[in-house]
């Protein structure tokens, strides 16, 4: 019996080669968000294009929004945006105007706006794609980031070309994948900060990208962002990381009282351990638990982030009539070292500000969360990286924002879909 085999050898090429409309859209559509994220955090390699990066973002964005209107199933098709549209629209014009921008910062807020309403009109299992693609990108190149700052360390030889980003007042050994800053090269073990500013620009990046993490914390991805955010010395991510744990186990139902006494056991065990380390003249100790400490006024020490000379001016501005729409902040006036709440206020006034409340209470009705635990728990992260960091519509805090009080606690599809559909009856 002979047997007979029939072999098909036509291949149909143009499927082979075929791209789905979709892959297109997400092409397009998530490197609009990392160009914008990226701009935000601003490695080295994006300094010259501080002003631009929006533009350039807003293009790709556009384009995913062209190719999406081809299809019959859309990723941008979300009712309920108009409001906080409008809420950011006002907001980020009220703040050009009292900071007297040109032509050129107002024709910036269509950029922005092309990107928030691809955000807010965003199908929320996209979300879920979304926030977890941009987490894997980024944990892939700090996993590379990290071995060179590794080997640096140990005596490997690390070419470098010296960095300086005149206009915020930073300077660096750029060695390409990482970078370190002049002010950290006494130290034994310079704090990490990747190929971006500061540590804790990095530090609570990587803290928000995990609070969309949790229950997958164990995965590889999160597993270098939670070693990427001890390696930053940040006490800002020091902070928000137990906050963000503690909240999110709180939004899931779970009792928390064993996760507090636990946390706070490692928190004094390490506490004490760095104290008496090396008589206290080690890392831990003095960028952070030092930082804790009272001082003789009654601050935290780690209260830090505006310079005696601002501090003075911001007094005497909280009493004044141009507490509603700011004053003019310059860098030559104040100098280096000012961040947080009060530079905020002080720049965009309170009108802007109480904009910028309504945007985000906007944000939390409108996506129409059941979970009213998610809702505060976002809100409550959103306010305490605004009193560190006073960017609240920057790209690299919002988007993980937003895509927390989007997608919940579902890793899957199928979950979103399940919510949605509780939401919509």
């Amino acid at each position: 019996m002979k047997l007979r085999f029939k072999i098909n050898t036509k291949v149909n090429v143009g499927r082979l080669f075929k791209v789905s409309r979709v892959s297109i859209v997400r092409l397009f559509f998530y490197t609009g968000l990392l160009i914008a994220i990226l701009g935000a955090m601003q490695p080295w390699f994006m300094w010259p294009f501080a002003a631009y990066y929006t533009l350039m973002a807003a293009m790709f964005v556009f384009f995913a929004f062209l190719v999406d209107n081809g299809q019959q199933t859309h990723l941008f098709k979300r009712e309920g945006f108009a409001i906080p549209l409008v809420l950011f629209f006002l907001s980020t014009f009220l703040m050009r105007l009292v900071n007297k921008n040109n032509i050129i910062g107002f024709v910036s807020i269509s950029f922005d706006l092309i990107i928030y309403y691809a955000l807010l009109r965003l199908n929320k299992d996209e979300m879920r794609h979304m926030i977890d693609v941009l987490t894997k990108l980024l944990a892939a190149f700090l996993i590379i980031s990290i071995v060179g700052w590794v080997l640096y360390l140990v005596g490997f030889p690390s070419p470098y070309v010296n960095a300086a980003n005149d206009d915020l007042g930073y300077s660096y050994e750029n060695h390409f994948i990482f970078m370190i800053d002049d002010r950290w090269d006494t130290m034994i073990i310079p704090r990490f900060n990747s190929i971006f500013l500061e540590p804790g620009h990095l530090g609570t990046l990587t803290s928000l990208l995990l609070m969309n993490q949790l229950g997958r914390w164990r995965k590889w991805y999160n597993v270098v962002l939670l070693i990427t955010t001890l390696l930053t010395f940040s006490l800002a991510a020091y902070v928000l990381l137990p906050i963000i744990a503690l909240m999110g186990a709180w939004a899931k139902g779970k009792r928390i009282i064993i996760a507090i006494i636990s946390i706070v056991v490692v928190v004094v065990a390490i506490g004490v351990g760095a104290i008496f380390y090396n008589d206290g003249d080690n890392m831990v100790n003095n960028l952070i638990m030092a930082r804790l400490e009272i001082s003789n006024d009654g601050t935290i020490e780690g209260d830090n982030r505006v310079t005696d000379s601002f501090d003075a001016e911001y007094q005497s501005f909280l009493s004044s009539s141009d507490l509603l729409t700011g004053r003019e902040y310059s860098m030559e006036k104040f100098g280096f070292g000012n961040s947080g709440y009060r530079v905020f206020l002080y720049d965009n006034g309170l009108i802007a500000l109480i904009l910028v409340a309504l945007f985000y209470l906007s944000l939390a009705f409108s996506v129409r969360q059941t979970n009213k635990r998610i809702i505060f728990t976002m809100l409550t992260i959103t306010l305490l990286t605004f009193i560190i960091r006073s960017s609240p519509l920057a790209y690299n805090y919002f988007i993980p924002l937003y895509a927390f009080v989007c997608t919940g606690f579902a890793t899957s599809q199928k979950e979103l879909q399940a919510a949605t559909e509780v939401e919509d009856s």
